[in-house]
């Protein structure tokens, strides 16, 4: 792994990594558009021709860097790319299917708000702030552009009118009370994020800023900052901002000052909440605005703060908040963030020309902004230590779900908060991931195949994965939180840590091979051998000879009899769509008729040592109501690693109700007579590995079904009868 990348090479892997998630998008949007039945619409040929768009913006991006080139030339090729990503975004994408908003962003948002110290305050808008998923670039809060006041300034109504359009008609028409005096509906509001940060989890703590944006009211906090500092640093403080203001007179220096106050306060809403991980998501979000933030000139009278000042004051008040448990682990976060400030300063040249006095004001607002965050309130987010970074972070690498973290002894877990599991997204992703990403394209431009699809076949993977596997980890983390606050309530012994415990003066329990019992099995949890992410309430998830498995949130559910007939040795064309995916939120549950059969999954990620195989089998108490979980395949290769899919059928005479996070199967181990000699983690082409979520059958990619269509042509048969 290269880590002394310069610029250029950085900046490629944003370029191309926003490319990549753009083309994800659109082949999600098509996947939703093949509806059994459904004809072939407009939208579905564009998102298409999108597909196909993107694949030559990819080709172009990377055929204008050369080694040969100066940095300056190369640099200027990326910002140009950047642009044209921005411009499909906004005028392409309008015309594509929208994938729905992912429920673990929903997940994220609820954990991160209701509970926080003041999570009361949701209460005041409704709850949560819901989520939209726009064409346009940058986040926004949308509450009081919706739901308009009739007697709203009109510069208002006309903001409302070009960001939403006729939406702010309908709103005002349906959703204002009406009354003699009309007055906004309030109880509902939202946030955007730009559609192709939907399935980014990193990105998803700038939301936190724009829900900020509800907490507040701006009056109040003018009044608050003005009886804090004092009428001579108010008028200090004006003087301060007058150089970037569109005129001189106080009430348009006051107007404008308010207009940056509201906005810092609300990055530093954002950290309190989200912790560091908000400092990165910000400058990502600030990379790829249109136009960019980071390349904007002031401009006399802007709403916002130049962006250098933003990250200066999210990074230093981020640091004044932040109190890890050791200072190795504050020393590596904030060199991070440091570091990737510099570089974001360096690529687009941002300096400090004429800033003296912004400084001062920089420094005032910290200095407020300190008194309306106090420290000590928002601990959760504020502390983690080096070898649970380290951990979670090399977890990340391997591609695992990290919402558990292996308390002292191994056999025991508690939960992640989503702190610290994004700031461990940001931190992978600004090291071995990117690194990762880059080697990928090396290889590529070192091979014989310079295929552009099969490159971006290969990041896709890489991307996709790394964001499933922080998505999984935020929705686990939230069955985890309310599993274990019962389990806390269990007078049970625990689990002891080491076998001699149990059996005292007897020996080690023996390495001979046969079915294992819970003391094995905590003794290779304890080594670290046996994976098992997340582990809850371990003395009695892990009993007699079994470890139970909850259910997962996942399912795939069949249309009847859409291709007729299934032909094991007909791959079919590609385009017939004979199920759909559907995620089922927190305490939401799903039903499955008499006779009815969908896939789903384990919410745990298991991962066998090498000599080590299982079998999953379903609890009996399911098994009397007349529920099947697994169809005859119920073992599990020794060495495999993923979340295990299983067959559910209803083979009662009524429907049952189904909710994640319900023990639903056993796991037994084997340990075999000898390691095999390909374990499964090993083998060639295996279909079924390192999954987060339940996957279709891979049947038709079997090799007998080459070898049967190979036969089938030289003797003209035709398998599709």
């Amino acid at each position: 792994m290269n880590s002394q990348r310069d610029d250029a090479s950085l900046l490629l892997f944003e370029v191309l990594e926003r490319a990549i998630r753009l083309y994800s998008h659109v082949e999600r949007s098509c996947r939703i558009a093949s509806r059994p039945g459904a004809r072939t619409t407009a939208q579905l040929k564009i998102a298409k021709e999108a597909q196909h768009l993107l694949l030559a913006q990819i080709e172009e991006i990377l055929s204008g860097i050369s080694e040969s080139s100066s940095a300056e030339k190369n640099l200027a090729h990326l910002l140009a790319s950047l642009n044209r990503l921005a411009l499909i975004h906004t005028r392409v994408l309008v015309a594509v299917p929208r994938p729905h908003e992912p429920i673990e962003l929903v997940s994220y948002l609820r954990q991160t708000l209701l509970s926080s110290p003041d999570a009361e305050g949701a209460a005041e808008f409704g709850g949560l702030p819901e989520v939209f998923a726009s064409e346009a670039l940058g986040d926004q809060a949308h509450d009081r552009y919706l739901f308009l006041n009739p007697e709203a300034e009109k510069i208002e109504r006309e903001a409302a009118q070009a960001i939403l359009g006729n939406l702010a008609d309908f709103a005002e028409k349906h959703l204002v009370e009406e009354t003699s005096t009309p007055q906004p509906y309030t109880n509902i509001g939202y946030v955007s994020l730009p559609r192709i940060d939907l399935g980014n989890p990193c990105r998803w703590s700038s939301l936190l800023h724009e829900v900020g944006h509800f907490h507040i009211s701006p009056e109040s906090l003018w009044v608050r900052f003005c009886t804090q500092i004092g009428l001579q640093r108010k008028l200090k403080a004006l003087e301060w901002i007058s150089p970037c203001s569109s005129s001189q007179d106080e009430q348009t220096l006051t107007v404008e000052l308010q207009a940056w106050l509201q906005e810092c306060w609300c990055d530093a809403f954002a950290i309190t909440r989200a912790g560091p991980s908000a400092f990165f998501a910000q400058m990502h979000a600030f990379l790829f605005g249109i136009p960019c933030y980071l390349t904007e000139p002031s401009k006399k009278g802007a709403k916002y703060p130049p962006a250098w000042f933003r990250l200066k004051l999210l990074l230093a008040f981020a640091e004044s908040r932040f109190d890890a448990e050791d200072p190795e682990a504050k020393t590596k976060i904030f060199l991070a963030m440091e570091n990737e400030k510099k570089r974001i300063y360096r690529l687009f040249s941002i300096g400090h020309q004429n800033s003296g006095n912004l400084f001062q004001l920089l420094h005032l607002f910290r200095d407020f902004l300190s008194q309306e965050f106090p420290r000590n309130k928002y601990r959760e987010t504020s502390s983690i230590s080096s070898d649970t970074l380290d951990t979670l972070v090399k977890d990340l690498g391997k591609g695992l779900p990290i919402p558990s973290v292996e308390e002292q002894g191994g056999n025991s877990q508690r939960a992640a908060t989503p702190a610290e599991i994004m700031l461990a997204g940001w931190m992978h992703r600004c090291e071995a991931y990117k690194f990762d990403f880059l080697g990928v394209v090396d290889e590529w431009k070192a091979s014989d195949d310079r295929s552009i699809k099969f490159l971006v076949d290969a990041l896709k993977t890489k991307v996709d994965r790394a964001d499933e596997s922080l998505k999984r980890s935020l929705q686990m983390v939230e069955w985890f939180r309310i599993l274990d606050e019962s389990a806390k309530l269990n007078e049970k012994a625990k689990l002891p840590q080491k076998a001699t415990e149990v059996v005292g003066a007897l020996p080690k329990p023996s390495d001979a091979p046969g079915l294992l019992s819970d003391i094995q099995i905590s003794e290779l949890l304890v080594s670290g051998e046996l994976r098992v992410i997340p582990l809850i309430d371990s003395e009695r998830q892990v009993s007699g000879s079994v470890i139970d498995l909850r259910l997962g949130h996942n399912f795939e559910i069949f249309f009847s009899n859409v291709q007729g007939s299934i032909n094991p040795l007909h791959r079919g064309n590609g385009d017939e769509t004979d199920s759909m995916e559907m995620d089922v939120d927190f305490l939401k549950s799903i039903s499955i008729g008499p006779g009815q059969f969908l896939l789903g999954h384990t919410r745990e990620y298991i991962k066998l040592p090498d000599a080590v195989a299982a079998q999953i089998e379903g609890r009996s108490s399911f098994a009397r109501l007349g529920l099947q979980v697994h169809m005859t395949a119920n073992l599990v290769e020794a060495g495999f690693d993923g979340c295990l899919t299983l067959e559910i059928a209803n083979c009662g005479h009524s429907t049952i109700i189904l909710y994640p996070g319900m023990r639903i199967a056993q796991l037994r181990f084997f340990r075999l007579v000898t390691p095999p000699k390909t374990p499964y983690g090993a083998m060639r082409g295996n279909k079924y590995r390192g999954l987060l979520s339940h996957n279709k059958t891979q049947q038709f990619s079997d090799w007998e079904v080459d070898a049967f269509e190979k036969a089938g042509k030289r003797l003209d048969i035709n398998f599709k009868r």
